[in-house]
């Protein structure tokens, strides 16, 4: 903790920071999301899910949520005299070492893939019939009914603004800025590396978030080692 406080000054002010209010912040989105979606779900005539199969629907709903909750989380932070600043750190590209991270990157991302092969091999061998459900789920993210030209650029567009910016950018500011400093200054450094780490591969909810939580605890390492989210943003843009 000592050494966190001195990395990014003013962090004590996360210890008025109750996470508490996020979970609520994130229900509330939740509703907001899914009244509109049952009125037009109601009114069509057409199930939830029939309404949410289209990537495009799907997309631009989890970019929403994902919007609404890092506007929802700095105005808590700005309450908590938290200035967003010290979450970013030093947001210049010459003083890190770029050379030496992609390097490490590389270490990182092999080491998350092969966890990956592990779990699907030790997953198959407990239950071959789910496996290849949660396999042929995560695959249908990226796979899309053919439609017209524009829908097609629509899909594409969304995928690599949601891919290479949105999520790099949003993620690591929820995951590695806030929740890894909220539960660094309450629990200490370790538990807040693990715990945010852990989190951030629940929340991908798929049969990779073992491999996907151990690649950002070392991710997490870095950024706490070079105090700028720019780090964390570009493996999470790698990877």
């Amino acid at each position: 903790m000592p050494q966190l406080e001195q990395q990014i000054p003013g962090s004590k002010a996360f210890l008025k920071f109750k996470l508490r209010y996020i979970t609520v912040d994130y229900l509330m989105i939740i509703i907001s999301l899914a009244v509109p979606l049952g009125i037009i779900s109601f009114l069509t005539g057409k199930k939830c899910e029939v309404l949410m199969k289209p990537p495009v629907v799907s997309g631009c709903i989890e970019i929403a949520l994902v919007i609404a909750m890092c506007l929802l989380i700095s105005r808590r932070l700005q309450k908590n005299d938290v200035n967003i600043k010290y979450l970013i750190g030093n947001v210049s590209f010459i003083n890190i070492p770029w050379q030496l991270l992609i390097i490490i990157f590389y270490g990182i991302y092999t080491l998350g893939n092969g966890i990956n092969h592990l779990t699907i091999f030790f997953s198959h061998l407990v239950d071959p019939i789910l496996t290849d459900s949660l396999l042929k789920n995560l695959s249908q993210k990226f796979n899309h009914e053919r439609g017209t030209l524009a829908v097609e650029i629509i899909f594409y567009m969304s995928r690599i603004f949601s891919g290479l910016v949105l999520a790099p950018l949003l993620e690591e500011f929820i995951f590695r800025g806030v929740f890894l400093h909220r539960f660094s200054m309450k629990l200490g450094i370790t538990a807040g590396i693990l715990i945010s780490s852990a989190l951030f591969g629940l929340a991908h909810a798929n049969i990779y978030s073992i491999g996907i939580g151990v690649q950002f605890i070392f991710v997490a390492l870095l950024y706490i080692k070079i105090p700028s989210l720019l780090v964390p943003i570009s493996y999470h843009v790698m990877s």
